[in-house]
């Protein structure tokens, strides 16, 4: 695509260093807690999740809605407005490293307003469980961490968000400490973003599955291996 993609990051707010390599920066507070001097600063998991953007960064504008403090906590309506905000915002993409097991009918209507101008929503949700929110609503892409990958691959594991997370990617990053599925989730968002300023038009829903599935370097769920017993003889 031709110009700049409009990215909505939901988490923590972002380190001066972490999001100077974009074309652009908003950030935009939903928690008040996130106002308090002792809490402003980054709680570093915005910045790990979208460590894995640096390549394409110079043709991203951000815009972070921070939800997030350094206990990682926010209430559904503070969610929900920062929802609203991207929508105003008009960004194309939308990444949430949180997953909640219990979301309001507010939060189904925020991403359903978001899917429905054609937007594309990234949630991570853990590998195995109970499904969790927003990723397991209709229309949203759900994102993991899968040990199979190293930085800048990514896995199918299932076609569909409703037997667990849709996609899997690297679970730490070479430019940042934090590990875990919200990384994985996030590097699931960097092969999107490039897969969307590739692409000649916005990309639908089913078209992002469908190249995010022909991208994946992986394919199935990842095995882990049992441990094995001893042999009596």
């Amino acid at each position: 695509m031709a110009g700049n993609l409009s990215v909505g990051l939901v988490d923590s707010a972002l380190s001066a260093a972490a999001s100077a390599p974009f074309a652009s920066y908003q950030r935009q507070l939903f928690n008040p807690s996130c106002a308090e001097p002792a809490q402003a600063s980054d709680s570093q998991h915005g910045s790990a999740v979208c460590a894995s953007w640096a390549p394409v960064a110079a043709r991203v504008e951000l815009y972070n809605a921070v939800i997030f403090n350094r206990t990682l906590r926010c209430q559904q309506q503070q969610l929900v407005a920062a929802l609203d905000w991207l929508a105003h915002c008009q960004v194309r993409v939308v990444h949430l490293s949180l997953g909640l097991r219990q979301p309001s009918a507010a939060l189904a209507a925020a991403c359903e307003r978001l899917t429905a101008r054609g937007t594309l929503l990234i949630a991570s949700a853990p590998a195995q469980g109970e499904a969790v929110y927003p990723a397991s609503f209709s229309g949203v892409i759900s994102a993991s961490g899968d040990a199979r990958c190293q930085p800048g691959e990514i896995s199918q594991l299932n076609r569909d968000n409703r037997n667990g997370p849709q996609f899997g990617g690297a679970v730490y990053s070479p430019d940042h400490p934090l590990r875990g599925a919200s990384i994985g989730a996030g590097a699931v968002t960097a092969a999107l973003l490039a897969l969307q300023l590739e692409a000649a038009a916005p990309l639908s829903y089913q078209a992002a599955l469908a190249q995010l599935a022909d991208r994946a370097d992986y394919h199935g769920r990842e095995q882990r291996r049992q441990p094995c017993e001893p042999l009596h003889e």
